[in-house]
């Protein structure tokens, strides 16, 4: 594990700390198996599907999630760090909670994924004008491009975090009439 020089208050800071290809998938796992089991309290069925379609298709979405965030990440020693991981976590998890509660918050989860993106549309339209302005070459296109995905990814981090933070919420006060949580689902069906 590399670790930048100690701050000021000779502390190690956590959003400094970029971890190896190894560290970071043993990282990434053991962060991937605190979240399932915390999300377990929020896990209901997708519409009509069964409870182990609706588990197959979370685990599914897990997978792809996590797989495309680690292939982002793999090469950039600056994005393997703890950020990266909880990113790659929350927007799987958001997915699914945007999903599977999309009957119940339509509105919410709509309004936030507008505001996402047309925050990345807009960013993307700076980028692509800076992109065409250097004159640096094409290198520095594909540079570009590749931290307006990052960008594109921290986003949809922020904006799964924000509904996995009002879907648990409203979780926790009993905001849901209907069965929340994996052994509650298991149990009405």
């Amino acid at each position: 594990m590399q670790v930048n020089p100690l701050s000021a208050s000779g502390v190690k800071r956590m959003d400094s700390t970029k971890y190896d290809k190894l560290e970071y998938i043993k990282m990434e796992a053991i962060i991937l198996l605190v979240s399932v089991i915390w999300y377990g309290r929020l896990f209901i069925c997708i519409g009509s599907y069964t409870l182990n379609a609706s588990i197959r298709i979370f685990f599914c979405i897990i997978i792809s999630v996590l797989t495309l965030g680690t292939i982002l990440d793999w090469n950039e020693s600056k994005y393997r760090n703890i950020y990266g991981i909880v990113r790659n976590n929350v927007v799987s998890l958001g997915l699914y909670t945007a999903i599977a509660y999309f009957e119940m918050e339509s509105k919410f989860i709509i309004i936030v994924m507008k505001i996402s993106m047309i925050m990345c549309m807009g960013f993307s339209v700076y980028t692509v004008v800076v992109a065409l302005n250097e004159k640096e070459g094409q290198k520095h296109v594909w540079k570009e491009i590749y931290q307006l995905i990052q960008f594109i990814t921290r986003l949809a981090g922020v904006g799964f975090t924000v509904i996995l933070v009002v879907v648990s919420i409203k979780a926790i006060t009993g905001g849901y009439n209907e069965s929340i949580g994996i052994i509650n689902t298991y149990l009405s069906q």
